[in-house]
């Protein structure tokens, strides 16, 4: 483009998509919202169909977290190596964050739910899966994002 040119060019015909306001502050809300899941295991899972273990696992945390399926997030990563009880034999470690929605009855059916489907769906013993669960509540922040 010319100089002359550029000044008049919109964002809009740059591909950029202007938000409003009230736009930007409801993703910027929901994000707040989304529990996030983080699953990591020494299983290798290429070839491995994981598409049931994300439904599952997305229904279970919007279930007793108490959010919509919308705005939960899981990850899954393999072939990492750990070792638990001094071996490394199939096991799972796993962070889950959520703003609001976590107490210790809710930590308690997250830890027992998530293990079960990870026994069901990876022949991962609920006695190699280890959760730790962060309320981001819990600790406020003097942040102002």
């Amino acid at each position: 483009l010319e100089e002359e040119d550029a000044k008049q060019v919109l964002p809009s015909q740059l591909g950029f998509q202007i938000l409003e306001h009230r736009s930007i502050h409801n993703i910027f809300e929901n994000k707040k919202k989304m529990p996030c899941l983080y699953i990591t295991t020494n299983l290798n899972l290429d070839g491995v169909n994981t598409d049931s273990i994300f439904s599952e696992v997305t229904t279970a945390i919007s279930t007793i977290i108490g959010k919509p399926e919308k705005f939960v997030m899981v990850l899954l990563k393999s072939s990492v190596p750990i070792s638990f009880e001094g071996n490394k034999e199939p096991a799972a470690y796993a962070e889950i964050i959520s703003m609001g929605g976590i107490n210790k009855e809710v930590k308690s059916k997250l830890i027992a739910t998530i293990g079960t489907i990870l026994q069901s769906k990876l022949s991962i013993p609920r006695t190699r899966f280890f959760l730790k669960v962060f309320d981001t509540t819990a600790f406020p922040t003097r942040s102002k994002m």
